[in-house]
């Protein structure tokens, strides 16, 4: 009898030591409303020719020490040597990004071969985006 005791006192104190970490892991952050700052690594659209497609991907930072990014989106625009937009394709991570995590957008769209320069527009639920390009986190 004591050895189930012991067994069952064991899978309790697991169980409770997991869930304690995994609401330490969740704890909640308000959310910035109206402008939030990001860093951003140099962006480079990699086209696959093999695949017919171009493969960006963004790897961003919120550099807000107070408040949490939901909803962080990001548009990408394709000209041709007119202006005329070609294509455009978007992105966005699901979850909040809280201050100082650093999170990757993957965007893909098919390869045209008028693609001449790219523009990238980042916005979040709450309000615009204000970018600064750095070379590392």
């Amino acid at each position: 009898m004591t050895r189930l005791s012991y067994a069952a006192a064991a899978v309790l104190v697991m169980l409770v030591l997991t869930v304690g970490t995994l609401v330490a892991q969740t704890a909640f952050v308000a959310p910035i409303k109206g402008e939030a700052e990001i860093q951003v690594l140099p962006i480079k659209a990699v086209p696959d020719f093999a695949a017919k497609m171009v493969k960006t991907v963004i790897r961003v930072k919120n550099a807000s020490p107070t408040g949490s990014i939901v909803g962080l989106k990001v548009e990408q625009f394709w000209y041709d040597k007119a202006n005329a937009v070609l294509t455009a394709t978007s992105g966005r991570i699901r979850t909040p990004l809280k201050p100082g995590e650093e999170g990757k957008i993957e965007l893909q769209l098919p390869y045209d071969a008028k693609m001449f320069r790219e523009q990238y527009v980042f916005t979040h639920q709450n309000g615009k985006i204000k970018i600064k390009q750095v070379k590392n986190f």
